[in-house]
């Protein structure tokens, strides 16, 4: 799984799976946009929200030209939260032993 993170032109950000990529335009799946939200004790944390509240179950199209940079490939703390939000599966850190 490759998770990417985009700069749409808009200030936009937003994390999702790089599925393939073409001249003009990347096709990503499941995309969530980032925001910033206060924590449990009030600091500032990543927050992630659907890019559309309509449509959550199809590939979308990203052209190019509405991108700051290119995408970047997101910290493992990062991937792991969009892979928890996206499909329920946590993912432990190294060394971690998770008992269920």
């Amino acid at each position: 799984m490759a998770v990417s993170s985009f700069f749409v032109i808009n200030g936009q950000e937003i994390v999702a799976e790089v599925i393939s990529e073409h001249d003009d335009h990347f096709v990503i799946k499941r995309p969530l946009a980032v925001h910033m939200m206060h924590g449990p004790n009030g600091q500032p944390q990543l927050g992630f929200a659907p890019l559309s509240m309509i449509r959550t179950d199809t590939d979308v199209t990203i052209y190019k030209h509405s991108l700051i940079s290119p995408p970047h490939e997101v910290e493992a703390e990062v991937e792991a939260s969009y892979v928890q939000n996206t499909t329920g599966i946590a993912i432990a850190a190294p060394g971690q032993i998770l008992h269920g």
